[in-house]
């Protein structure tokens, strides 16, 4: 079985080379993963709620958009 790369530009391809390397060569590159980033935001700060909540944020979204007449233009993750 062949896997298929997807497209990327050459500026993408060549950032990813470059990443390849630092990594064989032992530099110690950041983790761009969001989990990741809050991980260190917390050790950095001590603070453990950084207003993330998509619960709360989506409901917030709705009642904005139903005050206000508003429509998506995109749907948002719950498509019925």
């Amino acid at each position: 079985m062949t896997t298929i790369s997807p497209h990327r530009p050459p500026l993408v391809r060549l950032i990813n080379a470059a990443g390849k390397t630092a990594r064989r060569l032992g530099l110690d590159l950041p983790d761009l993963r969001p989990e990741a980033s809050r991980a260190a935001a917390r050790k950095r700060t001590g603070l453990e709620d950084f207003g993330i909540d998509a619960e709360r944020d989506a409901q917030y979204f709705e009642e904005y958009y139903s005050r206000y007449g508003v429509e998506r233009l995109l749907p948002g993750g719950d498509e019925t």
